[in-house]
């Protein structure tokens, strides 16, 4: 929901229409992916991958740069078990996990882990993590003392995102207290559903510790 003056709508030029469209599905695409990767099941969300019975997990706790690269193995070697097809896999983690990963260094070596976690080179144009694509989503669990799912492997194209018909979009100026504010409302909404085709073909991480 997006309130605007009706001063603003009034006087300014297209723009400001064209910002407001914009706030509005960027909004919109963090809900989604919300409930993609992590909805609940309750309370009307949908049950995102992580919450789906029967995928994969690897429990991390604190573990040194040299072990975090053995866990990661870890995750790809239960897809692997499962005979998923790791050249359609990728891995999906918050922001504080790719900082994690980035800044550790090998206690033995006393080198930065990143070459050799993030040095595969970019996969058709894309960047890697393990020689696999990543992307950096905080709709996943930050890392903050003992956390789970702050990464995710997987083959993304085993999960379905299902849209009820298109996005709706209400405007009122009379709804709450907009009258009196000389405001108007702007609502935009979308029914999604998601769906796990194969929750092997995903493994999380649990018990990870900053």
């Amino acid at each position: 929901r997006v309130i605007l003056s009706n001063r603003l709508i009034n006087l300014s030029s297209p723009a400001a229409e064209q910002i407001t469209r914009a706030q509005i599905a960027k909004d919109l695409g963090i809900a989604i992916d919300a409930a993609i990767y992590a909805g609940t099941g309750a309370s009307g969300q949908p049950t995102g991958i992580v919450q789906t019975s029967g995928i994969n997990s690897v429990t991390f706790g604190s573990v040194a740069a040299n072990a975090a690269y053995g866990k990661l193995i870890d995750m790809i070697q239960e897809l692997s078990a499962d005979n998923v097809e790791l050249a359609n896999c990728g891995f999906a983690l918050h922001s504080s996990a790719f900082s994690g990963l980035s800044k550790m260094v090998d206690s033995t070596s006393g080198f930065n882990m990143e070459r050799r976690l993030f040095g595969a080179g970019p996969m058709n144009g894309a960047p890697t993590l393990m020689g696999y694509k990543y992307a950096i989503s905080n709709q996943l669990t930050a890392i903050s003392g003992t956390v789970a799912n702050s990464i995710l492997f997987g083959d993304f194209s085993q999960c379905y995102l299902g849209e009820w018909g298109t996005m709706v979009l209400r405007s009122s100026d009379v709804a709450g207290d907009s009258f009196a504010k000389m405001q108007t409302q702007i609502m935009a909404a979308m029914e999604v559903d998601v769906g796990v085709a194969q929750p092997t073909a995903f493994c999380t991480t649990t018990g990870v510790t900053a």
